[in-house]
């Protein structure tokens, strides 16, 4: 048997922000606002839901304490603000993080004790009480938080990266409104989307892919191949950043439904141990697994190929070897680094990375790779 995830609602186009009061209305009278502090204030976002949503009389109480890479404390501190303020739901602006953080601190509103408690490693309690309603706002073209039924904060006790995972952290309403994405630096947003493309490519190879699903994946690849370079060009161009936007939430979907890979697997101890950007450590490792994974997916890679703009006509097994080439062109073309040696990672963290790296994600690569296999990996990239 298999399920779909989807957000309640969701909003997306020029001008759907202002939506934001008619929505919230569905939800209560007073919500806490969870952000950073530069996203949501260099978009103009935040200021766009604090008017609206004081003309619709619904009270506000801001939780700007969100950073990349989201701490169990500030979940915890978000969590105690929230209960004190009797908040009705939450409304998550910025990227990945900030949307991250408020599904998280909705979790514990009503369950009792630390989000560690309920983080997957090491104590894995199961959430009792459903999360508070969640609406989610974007400003960045990546992580696809905004419909995914996870939430991963960095357990700094546990040196970990972890998710917080149960259906009702899935926001009701996402809105993505493309004039939120164009102030964002581009370092920023060359990262977000490759790890959104990262989140397309893992599920449709992976083992728990399904056809659905895959229809999503494919036309996401083929917005991050059309639009992006374009939009980095012209950042005014407000369909281009939606299209981006789209394949971020299409990435959302694809995660949320057919799991993730290796990958994202060694990118957990990366940014939990280095606290490093999470869609550069993705960017990096991408075509470096890539290389391994191909042959175990002829079929899969060479459509991959395709949505990335190689001809159809080639031989299948050619154009699954070239996915891995062109995904180092695009970094390459993106100015992202080859590896991991300008970040100080010391090689004798190398059995701890890989410790820290098993887990579901990694069984459902399609690939089984060996200790020794990762290790030689490692090697080459720190």
């Amino acid at each position: 048997m298999n399920e779909i995830i989807f957000n309640r609602q969701l909003l997306y186009g020029k001008g759907s922000l202002d939506k934001i009061g008619e929505v919230s209305k569905n939800f209560g009278k007073k919500a806490l606002i969870v952000t950073g502090k530069n996203s949501a204030k260099k978009s103009k976002a935040l200021d766009t839901v604090l008017n609206i949503l004081k003309i619709e009389d619904i009270k506000t109480v801001i939780y700007d304490k969100a950073i990349p890479n989201p701490t169990v404390e500030i979940v915890d501190n978000g969590a105690f603000v929230a209960k004190e303020e009797k908040v009705d739901f939450i409304i998550g602006i910025g990227g990945g993080s900030a949307i991250d953080t408020a599904k998280a601190i909705a979790a514990m509103v009503k369950n009792e004790g630390s989000v560690r408690d309920y983080l997957e490693i090491p104590s894995g309690k199961k959430i009792k009480k459903p999360a508070i309603d969640v609406i989610a706002i974007p400003t960045t073209p990546g992580t696809g938080a905004e419909v995914t039924k996870n939430a991963v904060i960095n357990s700094t006790q546990d040196k970990l990266k972890v998710s917080i995972r149960d259906y009702s952290l899935v926001p009701k309403v996402a809105i993505l409104d493309p004039k939120l994405i164009i102030t964002a630096d581009d370092e920023i947003i060359k990262y977000s989307v490759m790890d959104a493309l990262t989140q397309l490519i893992e599920p449709f190879v992976g083992k728990k892919s399904h056809p659905v699903i895959d229809m999503f994946i494919i036309q996401g690849i083929k917005l991050i191949k059309e639009n992006l370079f374009q939009f980095l060009e012209n950042k005014t161009d407000l369909e281009k950043a939606l299209n981006l936007q789209l394949a971020a939430y299409y990435s959302g979907i694809a995660l949320a439904n057919a799991g993730l890979g290796a990958v994202h697997a060694l990118s957990r101890p990366f940014g939990g141990i280095y606290n490093l950007p999470h869609g550069l450590i993705c960017a990096i490792l991408l075509p470096y697994i890539t290389k391994y994974n191909w042959k175990f997916n002829i079929e899969k890679y060479s459509q991959i190929a395709i949505a990335l703009g190689e001809k159809e006509s080639q031989n299948k097994e050619k154009l699954a070897e070239k996915v891995s080439e062109i995904i180092f062109e695009m970094n390459k073309k993106l100015k992202i680094p080859e590896n991991f040696k300008n970040f100080n990672i010391p090689k004798k963290d190398i059995p701890q990375i890989i410790e820290a790296s098993k887990g579901s994600s990694l069984e459902n690569n399609p690939k089984q790779f060996s200790y020794e296999e990762l290790e030689m990996i490692l090697n080459s990239l720190i």
